[in-house]
């Protein structure tokens, strides 16, 4: 799935040192997928991904920059790695050219976007000089669903909208039915007054039922276990609150696999926090998933510690994950996932 592109969308017409500049500082061969454009964009649509198109230049140093700093950086293809295809194309390629011209594109190369490859809509863009951390951390975003859980999320959206409006516009040309209920009332006091003058007595009714509710509760107040119920939560044992606070104790969080460890026996998870933060970090496969836990507790405020669960994102659902199970990054499939966290 991943090869290095070789083909006419890249390979281009220009003259040998040209060629020879563009591969300089070529991409990693496998975060570039192989084909054209509507063969990339189908691929992403069979497999729910997100595609990430490159603009480059076989001349400008951007553009060898962009591979050798940005393409080839660990944390850039850790993030990709499950989520997008990259697709890689040349501004002096027919290919190049018929992007350029349809997505409207002004800025010189290195240019890249995220497209949804159902509808072809730019998604987001970066140009000029790109780094790896802010890609890293835009790319991110695109995390929490594919591009059909988005297409979804728009069409629910729309008939939400379709329906208020619907029914508000219902509502505005609806006839409100008449009222007597003034009329008759009207007439009653007219006649409880005409009676000899006299006037009708007030009700005493409610100020009854008032009385007797107060009596029920006074009647029960003789019992060791009656609390008056405005009186509950000011007479609460401080003590009794204590004891049902939470102490969260978590394993001591270990020091993080290095760049240069090997990928088969690293994974990396995305973690959202409820202020909105994301951070990335590097676990070993083979350490236990309560070092999730303890990462997060450790990234949030002194002040806003308290009880919180992890949910992992899955396109069209979500998983809540138990802080007590037995099992390894590797043994649970948190590889590569988007975790948020949650107060209880």
């Amino acid at each position: 799935m991943y090869r290095e592109v070789v083909d006419s969308t890249t390979s281009g017409t220009s003259d040998d040192s040209d060629s020879r500049s563009s591969f300089s500082f070529p991409p990693p061969s496998y975060i570039l997928h192989e084909g054209l454009f509507e063969y990339a964009k189908y691929v992403s649509i069979e497999k729910n991904l997100w595609l990430v198109v490159n603009l480059q230049s076989r001349t400008e140093l951007g553009s060898h920059i962009l591979n050798r700093d940005v393409w080839a950086n660990d944390a850039v293809s850790r993030t990709i790695e499950s989520h997008f295809i990259v697709w890689q194309v040349y501004d002096d390629t027919n290919e190049g050219q018929k992007i350029s011209s349809f997505y409207k594109i002004e800025a010189p190369p290195p240019v890249v976007f995220v497209i949804n490859p159902i509808t072809g809509q730019k998604m987001h863009m970066w140009s000029g000089v790109i780094e790896a951390e802010s890609i890293v951390e835009d790319l991110m975003m695109f995390w929490d669903a594919g591009p059909h859980e988005n297409i979804a999320s728009l069409t629910r959206n729309r008939r939400t909208e379709t329906a208020e409006t619907c029914l508000s516009s219902y509502n505005f040309y609806e006839t409100p039915a008449p009222s007597w209920g003034e009329e008759f009332e009207e007439e009653d006091n007219w006649s409880s007054r005409s009676n000899n003058n006299q006037v009708v007595a007030p009700t005493w009714e409610k100020e009854l039922e008032e009385q007797d509710e107060w009596e029920i509760w006074s009647s029960r107040s003789d019992t060791d276990d009656f609390v008056p119920p405005f009186m509950g939560d000011e007479y609460e044992d401080p003590d009794e609150v204590k004891e049902e606070e939470i102490c969260l104790v978590f394993p001591v969080l270990t020091e993080e696999p290095k760049g240069d460890c090997d990928r088969s026996v690293v994974c990396s998870l995305c973690v959202r926090f409820p202020d909105g933060r994301r951070k990335q970090r590097k676990f070993l496969k083979s350490e236990p998933i309560q070092l999730l836990w303890s990462f997060c507790y450790s990234h949030i405020d002194e002040s806003e510690k308290k009880a919180f669960k992890l949910v992992q994102a899955i396109p069209g659902a979500s998983k809540t994950l138990d802080c007590e199970a037995d099992a390894t990054f590797d043994q649970s499939g948190l590889a590569n996932s988007l975790i948020s966290v949650t107060w209880e």
